[in-house]
């Protein structure tokens, strides 16, 4: 995957779009107005502070700790000053806002939606981005609280279409959970835990029946559901910055063990 189209630009959308870019991605906003663009624009030139404030604090001993260190910006092995504020500025500069729903698609490997919780919205945006999406590129969305299987049959995908959900702050809370639906093919699932690594997320598979949630780093239920104790992972080791590890976060997949490979 080379290019990313990102529908949304609100607080994630953002987000998503400045880390996919910061790791080296082609990355394309598609917003629905004007007005979108004029809200977008300062989200970015944010975020391009908040990468400088960060690295440069990165750079000194008290960066070091755990609850400072952001592992999205980079590994304690792997840091270099110099070289991700040269990769922030890159980030901020090729970044590009488009209204044009076509332009924006074109030739893009990977569409993740991040919209309002609105499902008619939703499904109005799939089926206007059917007939004009590549043939090759696969389709997430990054909704908290609406199962994929939801939208399946709306994008002309079904089988390319599953959810890629990440936490607030991901340059520091470094994960994404993804969730496949009955539909999405094993290629796709694959895809997208590449992709999550390659944004230096922590991928993290979830059981289609439960529903994503925003606040899965404090600790809260889903839907009700309790969330699973199991013995702690230690944390630093997966590069995730919060106080769980990583096996506290995850619930059971039901996957089969081929699927999840790298130790996810």
């Amino acid at each position: 995957m080379k290019k990313i189209m990102v529908a949304g630009g609100g607080v994630l959308g953002s987000q998503i779009a400045f880390q996919a870019a910061y790791c080296g991605f082609d990355v394309t906003i598609w917003l629905r107005s004007e007005g979108s663009i004029v809200r977008t624009q300062p989200k970015l030139a944010h975020l391009k502070d908040v990468y400088t404030q960060t690295i440069t604090r990165m750079d000194t001993p008290e960066g070091k700790a755990p609850q400072v260190w952001a592992n999205g910006i980079a590994d304690y092995a792997n840091f270099d000053m110099s070289t991700c504020l040269a990769q922030t500025e890159r980030a901020a500069a090729s970044i590009r806002l488009e209204l044009d729903l076509a332009k924006a698609a074109a030739d893009a490997d990977l569409v993740i939606e991040s919209m309002a919780e609105r499902a008619g919205d939703k499904i109005d945006f799939y089926k206007k981005l059917a007939p004009v999406l590549p043939e090759k590129t696969v389709l997430v969305t990054n909704s908290s609280s609406l199962l994929p299987s939801k939208f399946a049959n709306y994008t002309g995908r079904p089988d390319r279409y599953l959810a890629l959900h990440f936490a607030n702050s991901i340059r520091k809370n470094n994960t994404a959970e993804i969730m496949a639906q009955p539909k999405t093919s094993h290629a796709s699932f694959d895809a997208v835990m590449d992709f999550a690594r390659q944004i230096c997320m922590v991928p993290l598979p979830v059981h289609h029946s439960v529903t994503l949630h925003r606040d899965r780093f404090a600790g809260s239920r889903c839907r009700g559901e309790k969330t699973p104790r199991p013995a702690k992972t230690p944390h630093r080791k997966a590069g995730i910055r919060a106080k769980r590890g990583v096996s506290e976060l995850v619930r059971p997949t039901g996957l089969e063990p081929a699927r999840l490979r790298n130790g996810t």
